[in-house]
């Protein structure tokens, strides 16, 4: 505490009590100090808070500026690791379908060679014949002939057993598929792109690791021979860069006109929502998607082939399907009788290396003769076996 007496001990020995330096003048200095000093340090605690008030809505948007860029990152690992799983022996989808008809034992080598060269699990399903489909299973009032009938039931067969053995998603596939040698790499792409997007189907942007394309949809065509572009059922659509895609002038012209109507720039492949579907070679399916098909088309009566009735149920908004154009999977055609098996065809009996596939950029079927049948002298090709002698 301090006293009079202390403050006179701290006067100068020689300090006249007269001079304006006396007690009282120091002592009336020393209350102003007492004063003064709250003051100075309440002013300079104002200073501070207001100061780093101030900064407040820049630390606030470094902080969110920084946790956006964080999620943001932390969103694209997550989808290139979920997307990377569309590159895998079944493509994403969890088995792999292709239907045949028992007899067409050449069309079954043909997809377990181009499956085998791919590193596709496939698993073929046999076709049914619609003759031998009895009057009481066939659709009240069919009258659209015995091949799309037998067409109809095997592609039924094969959502009951996704229902049957509870299978979560498949790809489905005609025995005449051919795709490109670059197809994992295609669906890795197709699959960043549905994720990386709101869903064209529901508007989600959920990822959920093991759908590498989303369950939101219950049909998704990537092999179609026809497809069409057009209001109210196309809605949002998904662009995305495939090096491997085709050449654009190269594309069937429902396939242009598809890209033209979506915007797409070159060198660009579109996924968006289906309408108009025409041919089955190649579609997947969820278990739901699999429960309203067979309901829709089996359990209720229908009239038309299978690939309309789906195209129909999608337009009617009783399912819910997404298409990819140009479509990874195509139509391998040779000429002649051996193309079909739901009609009468007349003409010559082709070898499959006449064939060919229309809207791929490098066909794995083409790819296979040079693999298989390389140019080069059969002593090479076939070495010849050192026999041991004695």
């Amino acid at each position: 505490m301090v006293t009079i007496k202390s403050l006179r001990a701290r006067l100068p020995f020689d300090m006249d009590p007269a001079s304006p330096l006396h007690l009282g003048h120091i002592f009336d200095t020393y209350g102003r100090t007492r004063v003064l000093l709250p003051l100075v340090c309440l002013t300079g605690v104002l200073f501070l808070i207001l100061n780093a008030a101030s900064l407040m809505p820049y630390q606030s948007y470094v902080a969110k500026h920084e946790s956006s860029s964080a999620r943001s990152a932390h969103a694209s690992r997550q989808v290139r690791r979920v997307a990377a799983a569309a590159g895998n022996r079944t493509l994403g989808f969890q088995k792999v379908f292709y239907i045949s008809l028992p007899f067409r034992t050449d069309r079954q080598d043909g997809m377990s060679l181009i499956a085998s060269l791919s590193g596709i699990d496939a698993t073929h399903v046999p076709g049914v014949k619609g003759e031998d489909i009895h009057i009481k299973a066939q659709p009240p009032g069919w009258g659209s002939g015995n091949g799309p009938l037998g067409c109809w039931r095997s592609h039924a067969n094969v959502w009951r057993r996704m229902l049957d053995e509870n299978i979560e998603t498949a790809l489905i596939m005609e025995d005449d598929a051919d795709w490109d040698v670059d197809i994992k790499a295609q669906m890795v792409r197709a699959s960043r792109a549905i994720l990386a997007n709101p869903s064209v189907v529901t508007n989600t942007t959920e990822v959920k690791e093991g759908e590498p394309y989303r369950r939101d949809w219950d049909v998704f065509f990537m092999g179609q021979c026809f497809s069409r572009a057009r209001k109210p059922w196309t809605g949002p659509v998904v662009l995305y860069d495939d090096p491997s895609m085709p050449e654009f002038d190269t594309l069937s012209e429902q396939f242009q006109a598809d890209l033209n109507a979506y915007g797409a720039a070159k060198g660009q492949r579109a996924i968006g929502r289906a309408a108009d579907i025409i041919c089955t070679t190649g579609y997947a399916v969820t278990n739901k998607g699999a429960q309203r098909l067979l309901f829709e088309i089996g359990y209720k009566n229908f009239p038309s082939p299978v690939d309309n009735m789906i195209s129909f149920r999608i337009m009617d908004g009783l399912i819910r399907g997404m298409v990819m154009v140009s479509p990874a999977i195509s139509m391998f055609r040779v000429g002649g009788i051996r193309d079909s098996d739901n009609m009468a065809v007349t003409g010559d009996v082709k070898d499959n290396s006449d064939g060919s596939s229309p809207d791929l950029r490098n066909s794995v079927r083409e790819w296979m003769k040079g693999y298989m049948w390389p140019d080069t002298p059969i002593e090479q090709y076939w070495p010849p076996v050192e026999v041991a002698s004695g």
